[in-house]
């Protein structure tokens, strides 16, 4: 049988498109597996109290530690009135275990309300499972600026959040307060806002090395001559 002359010499053709869709596709995993694509959510919730309180100078804290990764993309303080901050408010989230800040915030006067309170964004930051965290918030102090919520039971945590007591110091700025104030009399003070369901830092990145390599394969492909001469 004669060879088929048009079989002389083929190339396996790869469209560009080919490599972009894959790149596209590859870059919306990341994204949509970092971020789970779901609306911010408030960590502590309460019922606000029929009076504000007199703060004094120093911080107010509150310990908690996820039930699954989390991305923080706010901090916020506590507006007794919802009408605007007076005074200016460092609020910070601390690593407990190395006792270094992770995130902070300066939330006063034009900063955006959401409930009771004011938050200021923030570059997201991931907090880990099962690590044990403390939002802090400081108060320049005043008997009628800014009044804090003194509740006289525990404060209702998000779902993936386990709040674990409440704690104060008189410091003239911002830190990790250590005295155990109790965990059913907290003052507000600090919150956050938060997106769940974020993986552990890197492991969205496990994809990247697949992706790679499907990129160099297709583009060794393409470049590749396969010849028919009609024997094998």
């Amino acid at each position: 049988m004669e060879a088929d002359s048009r079989k002389g010499t083929a190339v396996l053709p790869v469209a560009p498109r080919n490599l972009v869709a894959a790149i596209a596709a590859g870059g919306a995993l990341l994204l949509g597996t970092a971020t789970q694509l779901c609306a911010s959510t408030t960590a502590f919730t309460f019922v606000d109290p029929p009076t504000g309180t007199n703060s004094a100078l120093g911080n107010d804290g509150l310990r908690f530690t996820p039930s699954m990764g989390m991305l923080v993309t706010a901090l916020g303080y506590y507006d007794r009135n919802q009408d605007g901050l007076a005074l200016q408010h460092s609020v910070a989230i601390y690593d407990l275990a190395t006792q270094k800040q992770i995130v902070s915030a300066t939330v006063g006067p034009g900063a955006t309300l959401s409930g009771l309170f004011r938050y200021q964004a923030v570059t997201p930051v991931v907090l880990s499972a099962g690590h044990q965290y403390i939002v802090v918030g400081h108060h320049p102090g005043s008997t009628n600026q800014d009044l804090a919520a003194y509740l006289t039971v525990a404060p209702t945590s998000a779902p993936g959040i386990t709040y674990q007591g409440y704690y104060y110091d008189l410091n003239a700025t911002i830190d990790i307060p250590t005295t155990n104030g109790g965990s059913n009399t907290p003052f507000f003070g600090p919150n956050f806002q938060f997106q769940l369901g974020v993986p552990e830092p890197g492991a969205a990145w496990l994809v990247v090395p697949g992706l790679v390599g499907f990129i160099v394969m297709r583009r060794a492909a393409s470049g590749k001559q396969v010849r028919d001469d009609g024997t094998n």
